[in-house]
């Protein structure tokens, strides 16, 4: 991660090793344009020319909100935040969000949450409302969480704040009604049966 950040003993010493081995392709970060940082000094140009041809992209959260479930689960699991303590709530408000500083900022945000709540206890939202940026323009697509367990308690919740309608239980998720109807059966909730109130 942010290999303009290396020391250069360190871009030094991973040079030598990938060029004492075939067939290694080195990945890294870097925290500003590769051009800028070689020019500005902070990667030498030898260690800078191990990535010169091979750049990738990466789309920002924001345009891909449909993946924010699964690498807040992810997040979890690495810091060991138990995900019982992870509220749908919480996951919406954090995939609405905008996140000009990608998943790093969603991790330490997540992490800082964690740690203002107590032990064990289901993560207070109201500890971070305040610090989440708004999303630039986009309507959030929601969720097609990748937890089947997360994506029913999701619906769940969202029906029981819309008092069973799934018209507004739609819209509250930026679904269509068919979605929903296509997610409960892919869930196994039989919505049309079922009666849902908040507790």
């Amino acid at each position: 991660l942010d290999a303009d950040r290396l020391p250069r003993p360190q871009q030094l010493e991973i040079a030598h090793a990938v060029g004492r081995t075939n067939g290694v392709v080195v990945i890294a970060t870097v925290s500003q344009p590769l051009d800028r940082a070689i020019a500005d000094g902070k990667l030498a140009p030898w260690f800078g020319s191990m990535f010169s041809g091979k750049r990738v992209a990466i789309t920002p959260l924001e345009h891909r909100r449909e993946d924010l479930p699964a690498i807040i689960r992810d997040i979890a699991e690495r810091r060991n935040i138990a995900l019982s303590r992870i509220s749908p709530e919480l996951v919406d408000a954090l995939v609405r969000a905008g996140w000009p500083g990608g998943v790093p900022q969603l991790e330490s945000t997540l992490v800082a949450a964690a740690e203002a709540t107590e032990a064990n206890a289901p993560i207070d939202l109201t500890t971070i409302a305040s610090t989440l940026s708004r999303a630039s323009h986009a309507k959030p697509s929601l969720p097609h969480a990748t937890d089947p367990a997360l994506a029913r308690a999701r619906l769940e919740d969202a029906l029981a704040r819309a008092n069973g309608s799934v018209a507004s239980a739609a819209r509250s998720l930026g679904m269509s009604r068919q979605a929903i109807y296509r997610e409960a059966e892919r869930l196994g909730l039989d919505i049309a049966r079922r009666k849902f109130s908040r507790s």
